[in-house]
C-alpha cells in the first residue's frame, strides 16, 4: 500500500526516475484480485482505509498524470468494492479475499468507515461517467439525510450537528456508542461533508451537505471546543455515558481540524470567526510537539479541568506518548500557512521536519517512536524506535512539509482547483456552479422533485383547468369570471399550503411552498400572456 500511497507525492516532489519505476510495478505486479494471505486464511481489511488509500492513490496519480494505467487500475479496485454498499441494510466496512472475490464481513462500523468513500467513488463517477459509483457510496449519506427529515426533533447525542462515533453493522440508522468525536473512527466524515461539496462544484443539489457541515462546526463550538486556564483551545470527545461527558482528552486525529476550519472559511464567509477558532487550535497542536522531549507530538493529551469547570482546564499530561508519523498537526499547518502567508507557520512545520530527521530517521526509512518524551542519546533512539511506518507518512506528512515550503504560485495542486482527500491526494474539482444559477436550480428542482406527492399533483390538475377558465375569462372580456378564477387560485393555493403543513416536515415543507410559488408564478404569467393577447386588434379571418 505504501507505493501506491505514495504515488502522487513522487510527483508532486518531482521524482520522476522513482515514479516510472513505480509505475512499471503497477502495471505489471498489482492485481487486486489476488489479496495475499497470511497464517492460512485471508485477513481482514478495511473497505474505507483501503478506498482512501489505495483508490485514492490511483485516482490522486491520474488526475496529475492522465495515464490511463492508474484510471484502469482504480475501476479495478472499485469494482471489487462496490458489492460492499449493496449487501444488506448497512454497507459492509470489512472484508477478506475469497474464492470468488472479496468477501464482506457484516460489523459495527465506524462513523470514519460508512462517511468517507464518497469522495473518492464520486470523483471515479466524474472521470468515468458510470454514476452507480457515486450513487453506491452515497447511500450513508442518504441515510443520515432522511432520518434528518423524518424525525428533525431526534437527537442522537445532545450534542446537535454532530453523530454517534459508532453504528450498526446490520440495522440501518442506528448508533451502538454513545461517543462524540472528531478524532479518530469520526473524524474523516465531517471533513468529507465539505470536501465533497467542494469537489462537485458546489453544486445547489447538494448544498444540503455544507449544511450539514455547517451546522456539524457549530457542535463542535458550542461542546467540544474548549478552553484550558493558560488560554489554549482544545477540541476534545463527549461521551454521554460519563458522569462529566467531556473527556478533556485531545487526540492527534483531531489536529485536523484546524486545517477544515480554514478551508470552510475559504468557501463560505458566513461561518463567523471560524478562521480563528482554527487558528487557536493548530496553535494548541503545534504546542503538543514543542512540549516534548523530542519535539514530537503524542497520540493523546489530557487537558486537566479545574475541578468543578467543565470548561477549564489546569494543565495538560500525555495519556499515549507513541508518535505515530501522523499528518494532522502539519496539514492544519499547511492550510493556514495558504489561508494567512504567515511565516510562523513556515518556522513550526520547520521545527517539526527537524525533530522527525532527528529522532525518526533510519537506516531504511523512518519509524514511529513509543516515546515522544525519551531521553536523548544514540541507544535510547534506536530502542524508541518501533520499526513501522505507515503510509500516510509518505502520502501526506511528507507532501504537506514539501507543499508547506514550495513556492505558492507553482504550487501543483492549488487549492481552487484541486481537493484532497483525507489521505492528501489530489483530486480535481467540477467547475464551481454560479450563485444565480444555484439559485435557479435549487428552485426548479424543488418543483420537480415534488411532482410525485398527492398535493402537488391535486395542485397542478386545479390549477391547468383554472388557468383554462381564466384564460376563457380574458377572451370573453368578462372581468367577473377572471376575478373569480383568481380568487379560487388563491384559496387552492393556501389550501395546499395548509394541507402540507399537515402533511410535510422540516426542508420538505419549504419545498412545497416553493412549488406553489412556482406554479402561481406560471400560471399568472400565462393569464398576463392571454390579457395581452386579447387586447390585440383582431385580423381578418380570425372569427
Amino acid at each position: 500500500v505504501t507505493l501506491v500511497d505514495s504515488l502522487d507525492t513522487l510527483f508532486i516532489m518531482g521524482l520522476t526516475d522513482e515514479l516510472a519505476e513505480a509505475r512499471e510495478w503497477v502495471a505489471t505486479q498489482l492485481n487486486y484480485s489476488a489479496v495475499p494471505k497470511e497464517g492460512g486464511g485471508a485477513p481482514l481489511m478495511s473497505v474505507f482505509e483501503t478506498t482512501i488509500r489505495h483508490l485514492g492513490g490511483l485516482l490522486g496519480i491520474y488526475t496529475l498524470t492522465e495515464d490511463p494505467l492508474y484510471l484502469d487500475k482504480a475501476v479495478e479496485l472499485a469494482d471489487l468494492l462496490a458489492p460492499s454498499f449493496v449487501i444488506g441494510d448497512v454497507p459492509r466496512s470489512y472484508f477478506r479475499q475469497g474464492a470468488g472475490g472479496f468477501e464482506f464481513v457484516a460489523q459495527a462500523a465506524s462513523l470514519a468507515d460508512l462517511g468517507s468513500k464518497q469522495l473518492e467513488f464520486g470523483y471515479l463517477t466524474a472521470l468515468t461517467g458510470n454514476a452507480t459509483y457515486a450513487k453506491l457510496a452515497n447511500r450513508f449519506y442518504e441515510d443520515l439525510r432522511e432520518l434528518r427529515m423524518a424525525h428533525p426533533e431526534e437527537d442522537y447525542t445532545q450534542v446537535p450537528g454532530l453523530f454517534p462515533v459508532q453504528w450498526s453493522g446490520t440495522e440501518k440508522g442506528k448508533p451502538v456508542e454513545q461517543l462524540v468525536t472528531v478524532g479518530g473512527r469520526a473524524d474523516s466524515f465531517y471533513e468529507y461533508l465539505l470536501k465533497v461539496y467542494l469537489l462537485n462544484g458546489e453544486r445547489a443539489e447538494e448544498e444540503w451537505l455544507w449544511h450539514m457541515f455547517t451546522d456539524a462546526v457549530r457542535g463542535m463550538r458550542d461542546r467540544l471546543i474548549l478552553k484550558d486556564p493558560s488560554g489554549a483551545t482544545y477540541i476534545t470527545s463527549y461521551d454521554l455515558a460519563a458522569h462529566s461527558g467531556c473527556s478533556h482528552m485531545m487526540d492527534h486525529l483531531s489536529c485536523f481540524v484546524g486545517g477544515m476550519f480554514a478551508l470552510g472559511a475559504a468557501t463560505e464567509s458566513g461561518l463567523g470567526d471560524v478562521l480563528a477558532v482554527g487558528k487557536e487550535l493548530t496553535e494548541t497542536c503545534y504546542g503538543m510537539y514543542e512540549g516534548t522531549a523530542t519535539g514530537l507530538g503524542a497520540e493523546i493529551v489530557l487537558f486537566t479541568p479545574a475541578k468543578g469547570d467543565r470548561r477549564g482546564g489546569g494543565g495538560r499530561s500525555t495519556v499515549d506518548a507513541v508518535y505515530n508519523l501522523r499528518p494532522e498537526t502539519l496539514e492544519s499547518i499547511y492550510y493556514m500557512w495558504l489561508a494567512t502567508k504567515d511565516p510562523k507557520y513556515r518556522e513550526m512545520a520547520w521545527e517539526i521536519f527537524v525533530a522527525i530527521e532527528e529522532h525518526c530517521k533510519g537506516a531504511t526509512g523512518y519509524s514511529a517512536l513509543y516515546d515522544v518524551d525519551a531521553t536523548a542519546g544514540a541507544q535510547t533512539k534506536r530502542r524508541n524506535h518501533m520499526n513501522r511506518m505507515e503510509s500516510f507518512f509518505l502520502a501526506e506528512t511528507v507532501k504537506y512539509l514539501y507543499l508547506i515550503f514550495a513556492d505558492p504560485a507553482r504550487n501543483p495542486v492549488p487549492l481552487d482547483r484541486y481537493v484532497l482527500n483525507t489521505e492528501a491526494h489530489p483530486f480535481k474539482k467540477a467547475p464551481k456552479q454560479s450563485k444565480h444559477f444555484a439559485r435557479l436550480s435549487r428552485f426548479l428542482g424543488s418543483a420537480a422533485s415534488f411532482w410525485p406527492s398527492g398535493c402537488t399533483v391535486v395542485f397542478w390538475t386545479c390549477s391547468a383547468a383554472l388557468s383554462t377558465v381564466g384564460v376563457a375569462a380574458v377572451r370573453a372580456r368578462d372581468p367577473m369570471l377572471m376575478i373569480l378564477a383568481l380568487s379560487l387560485m388563491a384559496a387552492l393555493a393556501a389550501l395546499s399550503f395548509f394541507t402540507a403543513q399537515l402533511r410535510l416536515k422540516g426542508q420538505t415543507r419549504a419545498q412545497f411552498c416553493r412549488v406553489v410559488l412556482f406554479g402561481m408564478i406560471l400560471l399568472m404569467s400565462a393569464l398576463a400572456a392571454a390579457c395581452w393577447r386579447g387586447r390585440r386588434p383582431r385580423r381578418a379571418g380570425w372569427h
